[in-house]
């Protein structure tokens, strides 16, 4: 699985912040499910929703030393 992270550079100055401008999951090269890229949109919406609730389940148990 890859998570492509696009930014945009800094206007202000040199060394400054970056901006996410764009986010893109892949899987082996095929994108992942989510509302844009699945019809109906409403399963690729829990589709994205459950990678997400999995992986706040996961950092948690990292963070209390369960995993």
């Amino acid at each position: 699985m890859r998570t492509h992270i696009l930014l945009e550079p800094s206007e202000v100055k040199v060394g400054a912040p970056e901006k996410v401008f764009r986010v893109y999951e892949e899987w082996g090269g095929n994108a992942l499910m989510n509302e844009k890229t699945f019809q109906p949109a409403i399963i690729g919406k829990l589709h994205a929703m459950l990678r997400k609730f999995h992986g706040s389940v996961v950092v948690q148990g990292i963070k209390h030393g369960i995993l």
